[in-house]
């Protein structure tokens, strides 16, 4: 239930103490979406008194200490997939229970990670800015990808199922009213940490990685498009790719391309951790992507690149070329990409090994 606290030891063995503070006690309290936004926590080293959390996947990436301070918000009910009158009553309920949750205590400082989605208005509308700090959600921190056409339908369906209205069709705030706008690469704030390395040495791949993103389930892309630009990749890579796939991929149809190019030039990799976990287990030549906040991450390991243009996102490209101070490059067309590869793999093997690496990919059957 909203606002129900359960705390359950690290293995899950049995209920813990509650480490919440007192009602009515002054509190830092913070709302992470994501296990990213639990991991710049820790890295800045900030140890709310309270995490609010809204989605069940993100409590088995608590820590046990931090599950002991956490409190369950809930959702929204969201439409289509139920009667839309029931949606408007349930989420006209919703809203006043997560402001009596918030009044239990006096929160002094609130960390936000998304700026303007329904919840979070709600929030800030009842605390206000000047006691919220902005925090890094991600890539989407640093430039908007959507467009004013897919925000407006987004915004339209849940006015219609009653979610909060107040700025609903505005995807940015005005960041000039928080108390503070945090993050690793632009404003500073947040130390940019690598994930931790294994104790053993890591792997290494003669290879590309590839990092998956839902752009298809998200409908930012067609199928068609989105798999005729991973085909580029691997047509142009000049050597193996490993595609390593996002959790809500599917990844099914990437399958034919293992079969034209065989596994030893194209391979996918199901998902099964995160993938700056994997890119700390194992080295690749570069890692590629075409949207992706995870390869802020892996650009620690590695030359990184985001390809949009070529899924036929120009809009982020646009966007994302202007943004020097990311750590990763920005690929224009596929002889740029080819060019990237190039010369990661010669950083790879050195100059003099480069060219006999160069290969063309033969595929197994012809395309």
């Amino acid at each position: 239930m909203i606002g129900e606290f359960t705390a359950y030891a690290g293995d899950a063995s049995g209920p813990a103490a509650s480490l919440l503070p007192p009602p009515g006690a002054g509190v830092t309290a913070a709302l992470p979406r994501s296990p990213l936004h639990l991991r710049l926590l820790r890295d800045a080293g900030v140890r709310p008194d309270i995490l609010l959390y809204r989605d069940d996947h993100l409590a088995p990436h608590m820590t046990a200490a931090e599950f002991a301070r956490a409190l369950y918000l809930g959702r929204e009910l969201r439409w289509p997939g139920r009667p839309l009158r029931t949606a408007r009553r349930a989420n006209a309920r919703y809203y006043p229970q997560v402001r009596r949750v918030l009044d239990r205590w006096r929160i002094d400082r609130l960390i936000l990670f998304l700026e303007s989605e329904p919840l979070e208005n709600c929030i800030r509308d009842h605390l206000g800015d000047p006691r919220i700090e902005l925090w890094e959600e991600g890539l989407s921190h640093y430039v908007d990808f959507h467009g004013p056409v897919y925000d407006g339908l987004r915004a339209g369906v849940q006015a219609a199922a009653g979610f909060y209205p107040r700025r609903i069709r505005r995807r940015r705030a005005d960041r000039s009213g928080f108390a503070a706008v945090r993050d690793r690469f632009e404003h500073g704030g947040i130390p940019a940490v690598p994930p931790a390395a294994p104790a053993d040495p890591p792997a290494v791949h003669d290879a590309i990685l590839v990092a998956g993103a839902p752009l298809v389930q998200d409908r930012l892309v067609s199928r068609r498009r989105y798999l005729r630009a991973v085909e580029e990749i691997a047509l142009r890579a000049r050597q193996p790719v490993v595609y390593y796939a996002h959790p809500r991929e599917d990844t099914a149809p990437l399958a034919e391309l293992e079969r034209i190019f065989g596994r030893k030039w194209f391979r996918v990799m199901p998902n099964t951790g995160d993938v700056a976990d994997h890119a700390a287990a194992n080295r690749y030549h570069a890692y590629l992507a075409a949207l992706s906040t995870a390869l802020l991450d892996l650009a620690a390991f590695g030359p990184a690149a985001m390809c949009p243009a070529l899924f036929g996102l120009h809009r982020a490209h646009r966007r994302l070329s202007r943004l020097r101070f990311l750590p990763a490059r920005v690929i224009a067309n596929g002889e740029d990409l080819e060019r990237f590869c190039e010369d990661a793999q010669a950083q790879a093997h050195g100059a003099d090994a480069a060219a006999p690496h160069c290969i063309e990919p033969q595929p197994e059957i012809a395309v």
